[in-house]
């Protein structure tokens, strides 16, 4: 959307489930009418779901406004990269950096540890997985677990240029879980990143992934933003 020249708003997806929503927050912008537009193109361009920032109120009273309904949250937490736990490694574990088949751990993280299980967790091909979390990142920034050779657990992701260290992913095999191996991969992919120069750490949780949340929030990460998740009144 353009005033004059100006860009003011613009909303667009690359797959139905996965649109963004941008209006300029200045005061000569009419953000009611610019995100009224843009939800209602939404729904004609056959988007079918959308987040809002829960402080976002005036995104939040378009999508109520024309019947998206809120279906979950999901939650970005941050803590500062000072004074991080230490990694605890259950017996038999051995660490490394991402080697030269990540495509093991794709299969560690949707096969073996059953991500997209989790309501918000989609299924991403490799490509797509290797363009969103490997390709361009320091292979020394993920943490892969191994034992007797074979993936048990990861965790990947990448320092963000205003230095926050975040954990796109940390998967556990499924038969390996209940161990503690999670927190290790937590403690150690912070740790990576605070060596790298972030000033704090982070990642995103669904919350209705309950013992998930409470895992993070023991090592002292804390809710800075909740991501308020619609679905399209045609979806309902």
């Amino acid at each position: 959307m353009l005033d004059g020249a100006r860009l003011v708003a613009a909303a667009w997806w690359w797959r139905p489930d996965d649109p963004t929503v941008l209006v300029d927050p200045g005061p000569d912008v009419d953000a009611v009418g610019a995100s009224r537009e843009l939800v209602a193109w939404l729904g004609r361009s056959g988007a079918v779901q959308v987040e809002a920032l829960s402080r976002d109120a005036t995104l939040l009273a378009a999508l109520a406004e024309q019947g998206w309904v809120h279906v979950r949250s999901q939650f970005e937490l941050v803590r500062p990269a000072d004074d991080l736990p230490a990694p605890a490694w259950p017996d038999g574990v051995t660490v490394s950096a991402l080697g030269d088949d990540p495509a093991e751990v794709h299969r560690l993280v949707y096969e073996g540890a059953g991500w997209a299980d989790v309501p918000g967790h989609p299924v991403r091909d490799l490509d797509e997985w290797l363009d969103l979390f490997v390709t361009g990142e320091d292979p020394a920034q993920q943490v892969v677990a191994r034992v007797d050779g074979h993936v048990v657990g990861a965790a990947v992701g990448k320092v963000f240029p205003d230095g926050t260290g975040w954990v796109a992913q940390v998967a556990v095999r499924r038969d390996q879980q209940g161990r503690g191996l999670g927190s290790a991969l937590l403690a150690e992919a912070f740790a990576r990143r605070a060596a790298a120069g972030a000033t704090q750490v982070g990642l995103g949780v669904s919350a209705t992934n309950v013992h998930a949340l409470r895992l993070y929030q023991r090592l002292g990460l804390e809710i800075d933003r909740d991501w308020m998740v619609h679905r399209a009144p045609s979806t309902m």
